[in-house]
């Protein structure tokens, strides 16, 4: 067998002859792009002041770059220059103070999603209410009369009064991130009391506490804005249906309450 890696010589040169023309490519290459990087950081620098200027709201007049106008009404500098636009629209933006502001992502999708998320975001802001409220302005009425698909009903499922079930709904036109919390309070209290013990009417007691607390809490927040309280706890081989407001005068209120219910355990 032949060690030679070329039959001939000539085929050896011209491999070679290959071999060193695309290294020289190569470095050329290299050598413009870095070229290049290094003119448009030159250029690029002049503008970073007025870049912080305009972000501040303080450079009037037009944009001098050369690769567009910025649009001052719209608060965006070129479209042509990304990188001069993530300055101003980036994750995080410098304020006059030296403190990091973070501010909102660019957000990458379709044309669709993009408007769709541009209107979303909008309306977060629109909505806007008091705490985590969110829904049209309410302060005159004791319960929201046009938006109340901010209100919806809610759910909730605990575990503690021994390990036992407890669920509660309630529909209340008020901020309740609070709500584990006042019925963690609850829950204390009954147990100081001795409420949470092997007797039928002091587990009924619990939950006739727990509705009023829930009732008394959330109206002192926003004045008659509970419309329905729902308690159900399960303990062995009894179960306690405690209703209030709208679950106790309203079939729909009820079944779709229990159909939540019924859900729940599947999930």
């Amino acid at each position: 067998m032949d060690d030679k890696f070329f039959e001939t010589d000539e085929e050896f040169n011209r491999i070679k002859s290959q071999a060193f023309e695309s290294y020289n490519k190569y470095w050329d290459n290299l050598e413009k792009a870095r070229k290049g990087i290094d003119k448009y950081m030159k250029a690029r620098e002049p503008r970073k002041n007025d870049l912080r200027q305009y972000a501040y709201g303080e450079l009037t007049g037009p944009c001098e770059c050369e690769l567009g106008q910025c649009d001052q009404s719209t608060n965006e500098f070129c479209k042509a220059d990304e990188t001069m636009r993530e300055f101003r629209i980036g994750n995080k933006t410098i304020c006059e103070k030296g403190e990091e502001k973070v501010s909102e992502e660019k957000y990458i999708g379709t044309e669709l999603e993009s408007k769709i998320y541009s209107k979303a975001l909008n309306l977060i802001k629109e909505r806007q209410l008091n705490g985590n409220r969110m829904g049209i302005e309410d302060n005159s009425t004791n319960t929201n009369l046009i938006s109340k698909h901010y209100s919806p009903l809610t759910v909730r499922k605990y575990n503690i009064i021994n390990g036992w079930p407890l669920y509660i709904g309630l529909i209340c036109d008020e901020d309740i991130s609070d709500l584990d919390l006042v019925v963690n309070g609850v829950i204390d209290a009954c147990n100081n009391a001795g409420l949470i013990s092997n007797n039928i009417q002091q587990i009924r007691n619990v939950t006739g506490i727990l509705s009023e607390t829930l009732q008394n809490h959330y109206n002192s927040k926003k004045k008659n804005c509970v419309e329905g309280v729902a308690i159900s706890l399960y303990c062995d081989k009894n179960f306690v249906q405690n209703y209030f407001g709208d679950f106790m005068c309203h079939l729909s209120c009820r079944l779709e309450y229990a159909g939540i219910l019924n859900m729940l355990p599947h999930i």
